[in-house]
């Protein structure tokens, strides 16, 4: 698998979206590996997970950090001198409120290829968005449920993507993505990082959400991408440390923004000028 920054060989203005492959990613191999640098070209570390937890995700047992299979998709050209990395999305089903009463496709991150972007390409991020909404909506048709919510953690350059699609921000919130690694004393890899929270209702319309049902959809999140993939690695101290500082802190700083009662209106992105 060949990333598309060393690209003297591929004239990506011959490409055409509709000959790209996507690809569901269900084993560790060179796809996992080269859509994962690709992550960590386009983003922060402190907002991608380590490999380790991508490999984890796909070989443990259901049931061990999450309720359900991971949704990695990658869009790959084929046809060309070496298989081209287009983009790749990762994203996970997720259980809302305790007991679980809804259903929320939570999107970690979409990348595409750098030289793509640069050349222009379009169509990359939705085409994988879609993907992975289409593999959501089959995992949760096997229970006979939809999928009430997509919920996405975006970063300022991202925003008009996102309000493309129809995610809108939740009015007045502030938002913290949590640390997604902590040491063996539970102190975080890194800070948390201010993102903002945009919520697309799946099952209907709404220009709304409960503030209530917002939080748990919140909760949701940083109890699984946050506390759960730590469970069983670290001591009963660094586990109970690493859980304090996400929910005592983290979760505190952003629910102290969401109303205690009522609805929250769902606006449009708030795309910086």
């Amino acid at each position: 698998m060949t990333l598309t920054d060393d690209s003297a060989h591929i004239d990506v203005h011959r490409l055409a979206i509709n000959d790209m492959v996507v690809q569901r990613l269900h084993s560790v191999g060179p796809l996992l590996d080269a859509s994962h640098d690709l992550l960590l070209q386009v983003f922060d570390p402190a907002v991608v997970d380590p490999k380790e937890a991508y490999i984890e995700a796909l070989t443990e047992d259901l049931g061990a950090n999450r309720d359900f299979q991971p949704i990695f998709v990658a869009a790959i050209f084929r046809d060309t001198p070496n298989d081209l990395l287009a983009g790749f999305v990762s994203a996970d089903l997720m259980w809302v409120g305790n007991p679980p009463a809804k259903l929320q496709l939570v999107v970690g991150n979409i990348a595409t290829a750098p030289s793509l972007r640069e050349a222009g390409f379009r169509g990359v991020g939705s085409t994988l968005w879609k993907a992975a909404l289409g593999y959501a909506t089959e995992e949760a048709r096997k229970l006979n449920r939809g999928i009430d919510y997509s919920t996405a953690e975006a970063e300022s350059a991202s925003l008009p993507f996102w309000a493309k699609l129809g995610y809108r921000w939740p009015e007045g919130v502030k938002y913290f993505q949590p640390p997604l690694e902590f040491d063996h004393r539970g102190d975080p890899v890194y800070e948390e990082v201010p993102e903002t929270l945009l919520l697309h209702p799946l099952s209907n319309n709404a220009d709304s959400v409960d503030a209530r049902e917002l939080r748990d959809i919140v909760r949701s999140i940083y109890w699984n991408w946050c506390i759960r993939p730590s469970e069983g690695k670290l001591g009963d101290a660094a586990m109970t440390r690493a859980t304090q500082y996400v929910m005592q802190r983290v979760f505190a700083r952003t629910a102290a923004t969401i109303a205690e009662h009522g609805s929250i209106r769902l606006v449009d992105v708030p795309i910086p000028t």
